[in-house]
């Protein structure tokens, strides 16, 4: 009997070029981060610090909590009112 099989199945050489061409891509992006991390290290100043970063986010965060706050005592008093 002869069977044709629907599923295509990929050669060695087919995958290994698969392969290459995915560390290629995955090495150019490691040299891309390698570049832009030791640029920053250079100039440290150019960047945001982690303080700067964790004030802001704490600051946020202290503003969703009292717009919480604010809500809950506003929905609580607008239950409150009876007609």
């Amino acid at each position: 009997m002869d069977y044709d099989d629907p599923v295509r199945t990929t050669t060695e050489p087919e995958r290994q070029g698969k392969d290459n061409t995915m560390r290629t891509h995955v090495e150019a992006l490691w040299t891309v981060l390698q570049t832009r991390w030791e640029e920053l290290r250079r100039q440290p100043e150019a960047g945001y610090s982690t303080e700067t970063v964790l004030v802001t986010a704490l600051l946020v965060v202290a503003a969703l909590s009292v717009i919480a706050i604010v809500i809950a005592k506003v929905a609580e008093k607008a239950n409150g009112i009876s007609m």
